[in-house]
């Protein structure tokens, strides 16, 4: 299993990074969010693996893979809090730019916080 998950913890890594990157082009961002999605799929149907999907990932300095991964962390229940506290965290973060509005859509999608309940922080 290892190998597995050193494969996906990999792959997830690097899509992330790739629809983060505003210098690949819409196509290639939106080709890795294809990536990212088929890996969440994947992850909801073998929850043993998607929680230390979710422990390493939380345990990196990667925002973006952060916000994609507390997707899969909310919607299994595991470590939905913590997944919720970074969301907002990055949601109040001017400092990240677009990365900031992509966390709070993903809890406003959740009807967790509206969208227009936001501000950002000093």
């Amino acid at each position: 299993m290892n190998g597995i998950l050193e494969e996906i913890e990999e792959n997830f890594i690097k899509y992330s990074n790739i629809h983060a990157d505003i210098n690949v082009g819409y196509r290639n961002a939106n080709k890795a969010a294809k990536e990212l999605i088929k890996i969440y799929k994947y992850l909801l149907e073998n929850t043993e693996l998607a929680k230390k999907v979710i422990d390493d990932i939380f345990a990196i300095d990667n925002i973006n893979a952060k916000i994609w991964i507390s997707d899969l962390a909310i919607d299994i229940d595991y470590k939905k809090n913590e997944a919720i506290n970074l969301l907002i965290s990055f949601g109040k973060n001017k400092k990240i730019g677009i990365l900031a509005m992509n966390a709070r859509l993903r809890l406003a999608d959740r009807k967790i916080i509206p969208i227009d309940k936001w501000t950002f922080e000093d």
